[in-house]
């Protein structure tokens, strides 16, 4: 994931959660500490995202807070993917 930060003057706790919106419950989250040294900079992260457990299709959304405050907020669909035998493979989030 990659997620860029402008606009922000000094220290900052920064969370990341992908919430899971069909049974209301957060799944992943990873945070950390950013730290601006002048307002006109901007901060460019590089986050990995491990594999998500994702139970089911359907809608999630992956939330940025800094000292939590909500700043950001993306949708992404998971879809069930089948083989072309009709079996069912995997889960996968486009």
């Amino acid at each position: 994931m990659f997620l860029q930060l402008i606009g922000g003057i000094g220290r900052y706790h920064i969370a990341i959660e992908v919430r899971d919106l069909h049974e209301d419950e957060i799944i992943a989250q990873q945070d950390g500490e950013i730290e601006f040294s002048d307002r006109l900079n901007r901060l460019s992260l590089e986050i990995n995202v491990p594999p998500l457990p994702l139970d089911h299709p359907g809608a999630y959304d992956v939330v940025v807070l800094a000292d939590g405050q909500e700043i950001d907020r993306q949708q992404f669909e998971a879809v069930l993917v089948r083989e072309p035998n009709g079996e069912q493979e995997q889960e996968n989030a486009d």
